[in-house]
């Protein structure tokens, strides 16, 4: 499917993943039915040079009324489905494309050509009745392809017949009983080969269908901890490093925070790693939930927590931290006398200028020491080491 990636001011913050446009993959697959049209109105150029060769030599006996009427139906037909297109109706039948009635109309629109033929021209003008099953090609269907070339053959047939009602000296029985053997094994087998490769393409899209939901899941696994869900190391640091230089670009203050639960270790080794994996799945669960989905948030080992704020200096990273740290002190884990809480310390460190991720986060786990050393439970900011500023939760 088509896709893009939202870099603009008003989508970076809202989106920062590659996405599939389903609006410019509609309007993509309308362009390419127009085309197909386009395409055919070009073969149908090419049928008209070739009829009027052949009634400049005098094997086409066409009145100029008829021709001219078989010309604008044509053609008002094509113009009536590019309006259909462009309009989106046709989105409401099964065949968008609306290739199978495009080739039984335009068939059954040109079919009078062969009545005014010559006996001996007219064998050769058949094999520009076998474009319709051409156009037939990567579209319709195995059952589809059979019916074009069926209508074709009984269309021939009724011409014929016309043909030995009304103008008898222009038809040789023997000749044309040959010119249906021949028109009918080649309409079929061209809607066999058609009707195949019809096959073959929605296998191919089918399977490329797969393979592309198989790489959004690997990547997905490539992006995502495994455990809690949330983004992990490797997407923390490549997510983050380029929202870093957008803010830089468009002068956006920024936060960086490491976040560590309390006492994790007793956790597993009194309650068991169980429930020590449903504190780390609550936990990353809980943040995403009260994050804004513009800050990045990810697990990046152990019980350690990453998370990076736009827009926003320490203060209002602490603030976002102090919203998610009493929504968590709220979470009882066990039952009975076993039911326990868990906290988290944090530092954050605030960009003053051009710092590069990796000294921001040194500033960050430097406070998360600093917390961790006054008791834990706590925020601390390392925005401006000459005047430490710390919360107490």
């Amino acid at each position: 499917m088509v896709g893009q990636v939202r870099f603009s001011d008003s989508e970076f913050l809202v989106n920062f993943e590659v996405t599939p446009n389903e609006s410019d993959a509609l309007e993509w697959k309308q362009a390419t039915r127009l085309r197909s049209i386009r395409l055919g109105l070009i073969a149908y150029g090419v049928a008209l040079l070739v009829w009027f060769f052949a009634y400049r030599l005098g094997f086409l006996a066409l009145p100029a009324r008829v021709g001219i009427a078989m010309i604008t139906t044509h053609l008002c037909v094509q113009l009536i489905l590019m309006t259909v297109i462009r309009k989106g109706w046709n989105l409401r039948f099964s065949d968008a494309s609306l290739t199978f009635p495009n080739i039984l109309l335009a068939i059954t629109v040109n079919a009078p050509v062969l009545f005014y033929l010559t006996a001996a021209s007219r064998t050769i003008m058949l094999f520009l009745f076998l474009f319709g099953v051409c156009f037939s090609v990567l579209r319709l269907t195995y059952r589809q392809c059979f019916a074009v070339a069926v209508y074709n053959i009984a269309l021939y047939c009724l011409v014929l017949a016309a043909v030995y009602r009304w103008r008898p000296s222009q038809i040789d029985l023997q000749l044309e009983a040959f010119n249906v053997v021949v028109f009918s094994a080649s309409s079929l087998w061209l809607a066999f080969f058609s009707g195949y490769t019809s096959l073959l393409r929605k296998r191919l899209r089918k399977k490329n269908l797969e393979i592309r939901e198989l790489a959004k899941q690997l990547a997905a696994l490539a992006e995502r901890d495994e455990m809690t869900g949330v983004a992990n190391r490797r997407k923390f640091f490549a997510r983050s490093e380029e929202l870093r230089l957008w803010c830089l670009r468009k002068h956006l203050s920024y936060a960086v925070a490491l976040i560590d639960l309390d006492h994790f270790k007793s956790v597993n080794d009194n309650h068991g790693h169980a429930v020590g994996d449903r504190v780390l799945k609550t936990f990353g669960r809980l943040a995403e939930s009260e994050l804004r989905a513009c800050d990045i948030f990810a697990r990046i080992g152990g019980e350690e927590f990453a998370l990076l704020v736009t827009d926003a200096g320490g203060e209002n990273c602490a603030a976002a931290l102090e919203r998610l740290q009493h929504a968590f002190s709220k979470i009882h884990f066990g039952t009975g006398e076993n039911s326990f809480r868990v906290s988290f310390s944090a530092g954050v460190a605030v960009c003053h200028g051009d710092e590069t991720l990796e000294e921001l986060l040194d500033q960050a786990d430097r406070a998360l020491y600093l917390a961790k050393e006054k008791g834990r439970k706590r925020i601390e900011i390392a925005a401006d080491p000459s005047k430490p500023l710390s919360r107490r939760l």
